[in-house]
């Protein structure tokens, strides 16, 4: 399936400031790249997220970020180097 066939709506190049803010105190701003009547393409500087597992702490960026079928959404997080 080609990159278009997934599209619900045709893109048109809109560049603009966009703020994402989430429910937490965490805020992303970018630029759009291209919007469309259901959604929009956006560029974002660099997302940085702490993970905490098992006792430890790590940090990290945000890379990838995708709807699964279930619903929910998965994000794909490149640890910085220890």
């Amino acid at each position: 399936m080609s990159e278009r066939e997934r599209r619900s709506a045709e893109r048109r190049r809109e560049v603009f400031p966009v703020s994402v803010a989430t429910d937490g105190p965490i805020e992303i701003e970018g630029q759009s790249l291209d919007v469309s009547t259901s959604g929009l393409l956006l560029t974002a500087g660099r997302i940085v997220v702490q993970l905490r597992f098992q006792g430890k702490q790590y940090r990290g960026q945000l890379v990838r970020a995708f709807p699964m079928e279930s619903g929910e959404t998965a994000f794909g997080i490149k640890l910085d180097e220890a």
